[in-house]
């Protein structure tokens, strides 16, 4: 029985491949060529591969059936050329399913179809890089995936193995530092922030539990630019609001004020002297470390910078919700972004200060009524309420 194959030959074939006559015998000995190669299909191949120049390194040519038969003496031929090779210097192989050069996640199926990891994929649209992914092609071009990137139509190099996005740069490739502007300013975006008009937020991380948060500075102070949201170990008393952790995420937890100060619980309803409590000038609570609860003065301070408690409202609070009992939309100049938490409809932030044994302060943001304005308000001290902390002073 007469064995068939396929041959392919790669498109810079040496021309020792002109004069080749592939035989494969079959079981009972006859002789008879396969896959006939016409003469002047054998002419065009000469002529093709004469007019090439002569490479200086070796090529291996394997040539192999494309199915063997139970039972059937099946051959291999091999031919390699010491001095005629195309001039990649690439290994080939000739088989009926696919021709790649070698190292590469490219291939081809049975049916001619470009494979990438055993995926088939565009050869127009796309590329097969060598871990076996398909990439889209970069305004028709071809790019390595492991040090470069498409931005927008071109090709760009990666920043220390890391994608920038449009109007970023790379401020450091050893470590991957990528950078922008923030008005005339330089700024690293992994570790800070842009907020508008210049002013830069930075990124802080929460050493007990792994949270990150940003801050601000405004004047002389630096703020959290967002609420708290530590869950305090041991204590039913802090809560997201609904009781629903996404909103913990968005608004930060709420507290009483004995737990914001880290305090008795029954600092609560009694006062500091009762209780046995006392206050540190910067009081840690459960803010982070190198940070504290506010206290009446502090918050003071913040409203002063802003002109004055008319203005701070809209100054201090965030941009994106309009609501009447918030001062409408606000325009968060400084980075502070104040919000309330969930739909209670004012902005309170705990005070560190203690009015009486049942009742302590908070920064009230309201504008209802016609009145707009930031105060310093007291309420009982088992109401829940979150926390903003400053940084201590250095």
């Amino acid at each position: 029985m007469i064995q068939t194959i396929d041959v392919v030959f790669p498109k810079k074939a040496p021309a020792v491949l002109s004069a080749m006559v592939v035989l494969i015998f079959s079981c009972a000995g006859d002789l008879e060529p396969v896959n006939h190669v016409s003469a002047e299909q054998m002419a065009a191949i000469s002529s093709s591969s004469a007019s090439e120049p002569e490479a200086s390194s070796s090529s291996e040519l394997e040539v192999s059936s494309a199915s063997e038969q139970p039972g059937s003496s099946s051959s291999v031929a091999q031919l390699s050329s010491p001095s005629e090779t195309p001039s990649s210097s690439a290994n080939w192989e000739v088989s009926s399913s696919s021709v790649a050069a070698s190292g590469s996640s490219s291939s081809v199926d049975g049916n001619g179809a470009a494979l990438c990891g055993g995926k088939p994929y565009n050869t127009a649209l796309r590329f097969c890089g060598s871990d076996g992914v398909a990439y889209d092609k970069c305004n028709g071009d071809i790019y390595t995936p492991e040090d470069q990137f498409c931005l927008e139509g071109n090709i760009k190099s990666k920043c220390g193995g890391k994608k920038y996005e449009t109007g970023q740069f790379c401020l450091d490739d050893i470590i991957g530092i990528i950078g922008a502007y923030c008005g005339d300013e330089v700024y690293n975006v992994e570790s800070q922030l842009c907020h508008k008009d210049g002013i830069l937020k930075e990124y802080f991380t929460d050493v007990r539990d792994g949270k990150r948060y940003l801050s601000v500075q405004i004047g002389s102070q630096t703020w959290m630019a967002e609420n708290l949201n530590y869950d305090v170990p041991d204590n039913d008393a802090d809560r997201c609001h609904k009781d629903d952790p996404s909103r913990c995420v968005t608004y930060g937890r709420l507290y009483d004020w004995a737990t914001a100060l880290d305090i008795d619980a029954a600092c609560n309803t009694k006062s500091l002297a009762d209780c046995g409590a006392a206050l540190d000038t910067l009081h840690q609570g459960i803010c982070p470390d190198g940070w504290h609860v506010p206290s009446n003065a502090e918050w003071n301070t913040l409203v002063d910078f802003t002109g004055s408690s008319n203005y701070a409202c809209r100054l201090l609070k965030e941009s994106e919700s309009i609501d009447g009992y918030s001062c409408g939309k606000g325009g968060d100049t400084y980075g502070f972004t104040a919000f309330k938490s969930g739909d209670i409809t004012s902005i309170n932030i705990r005070s560190s200060t203690e009015y009486t044994a049942n009742n302590a302060y908070y920064m009230w943001v309201w504008g209802a009524y016609g009145s707009i304005m930031v105060n310093m308000v007291t309420i009982n001290k088992t109401t829940l309420h979150p926390v903003r902390c400053v940084k201590d002073e250095e």
